[in-house]
């Protein structure tokens, strides 16, 4: 979906979690695990990936629907971008497409139906983008 709504073409890596493996209870529990993740991660890396910039989402917020999935997209200071945050768009009774996804643990890992999604994003300045992708059914 993103590359219909315009999205564009990041550099990007996606190595987290081999490289952060002790951040991770089950990789830290089962080291055996670090070989076939590093792989897939190495598939996702091979793969383009496509933002659409947070200063054009506001644009596109009306093609969004209900439960498309968003990636909140982050630039690290080595230039590279990665998918930081995934939620859900849910778009209310008044129109507005607002993001419902997992708070950070010291709010209790709650769900919340924060702000419309393209204030959001502003919140962060390390956010640059969304990535959606749609359920196909």
């Amino acid at each position: 979906m993103t590359r219909q709504l315009g999205g564009r073409s990041v550099p990007h890596s996606a190595r987290e979690m081999s490289v952060g493996w002790q951040h991770y209870r089950y990789l830290a529990a089962n080291r055996s695990l670090l070989g076939p993740l590093a792989r897939m991660e190495a598939n996702v890396s091979s793969r383009p990936l496509y933002e659409i910039p947070k200063s054009q989402v506001a644009k596109i917020e009306p093609k969004l629907r209900s439960g498309d999935v968003i990636g909140v997209i982050s630039r690290e200071r080595n230039g590279l971008h990665s998918t930081a945050h995934v939620g859900l768009a849910l778009r209310a009774s008044d129109g507005v497409l607002h993001f419902m996804h997992a708070s950070s643990p010291s709010n209790y890992g709650k769900v919340v139906v924060d702000d419309e999604l393209s204030k959001y994003l502003y919140r962060y300045g390390s956010d640059s983008g969304i990535l959606v992708a749609r359920p196909l059914r």
